[in-house]
Order: structure tokens, then C-alpha cells, then sequence
């Protein structure tokens, strides 16, 4: 089910210190480290997948010490490609991961999920998609 995040993806929420959001911010430093995200709407989507837990526990790309903002350190990114099924439409997509060791606040329970993609056009808060992931990659949690 996608449900509400903290907005500072996008730069949608008031109280984020990057109005023009965090992953247009961040889009460069991954480009610069061999990850183009340029086709992907940027921000997140916010998935709570029907799990205890999704863990990363080989992801196609792990950035680490990612300088990005001057309003706080460096940080640590993984990625695992994945799809998300929305009205019998499947989209191409990342799980985009900030590692909690290295990102200050925004932690989301373990079974909630950002995933970096297309705009999906017409989802919403509350409605039901399908994630599709690599399980040699993630590992889900029953």
C-alpha cells in the first residue's frame, strides 16, 4: 500500500531545508558514481509492503560517503532495481535506500520500502500497488 513519507523526497513538505527536494539534490552525485537516475520522477514513493521486513542484503549499487548538502554529513546509498504494478501497469523502478547508520532522522519501519520511478499517474495515499523485487537481491521477511 503507498502511503504518506516525509515529503523531503520531493521537497513537499514545509519542513524540508530542500524546496526543490532531496533526490534532485542527489541526482548528480549518483550520476557521478555511475547511477542515472535522470528518468525517474524525483521523489519517492512510499510503499508499507505486506512483510515484517524488505532487507537489502545484496543491492546493485551501494554508494558510500555521498557528500550531497552542506546541513548535515556524508551519507551511505544502496539501490535494487524493482517494479511496481499500479492498475495492471508495471513500472521500472529502484528501492532507493538511505542507510540508517548515516542518514539523520526519517526512519521508516523495516516492511516500508522508498522506491524511485516513473510518475505512476493517479495513485495516491492508501491505494494498493504490487512491488516486484530481486530476491537474490532482497531479502523479504515473512
Amino acid at each position: 500500500m503507498v502511503i504518506e513519507g516525509y515529503r523531503v523526497a520531493s521537497g513537499a513538505s514545509s519542513e524540508s531545508p530542500y524546496s526543490a527536494g532531496s533526490i534532485t539534490l542527489q541526482v548528480p552525485r549518483f550520476r557521478e558514481r555511475g547511477l542515472d537516475l535522470s528518468g525517474y520522477f524525483p521523489a519517492t514513493l512510499n510503499i508499507r509492503a505486506a512483510c515484517k521486513a524488505l532487507d537489502l542484503t545484496n543491492p546493485r549499487y551501494t554508494f558510500r560517503n555521498v557528500v550531497w548538502t552542506d546541513h548535515h554529513g556524508p551519507e551511505d546509498f544502496s539501490f535494487s532495481p524493482c517494479e511496481v504494478e499500479y492498475h495492471d501497469t508495471v513500472y521500472s523502478g529502484l528501492i532507493y535506500y538511505p542507510h540508517p547508520s548515516t542518514k539523520p532522522g526519517h526512519q521508516h519501519p523495516p516492511n516500508v520500502v522508498e522506491v524511485i520511478t516513473k510518475r505512476i499517474e493517479g495513485v495516491e495515499y492508501g491505494h494498493v500497488v504490487t512491488l516486484y523485487v530481486d530476491t537474490s537481491e532482497v531479502a523479504i521477511v515473512e
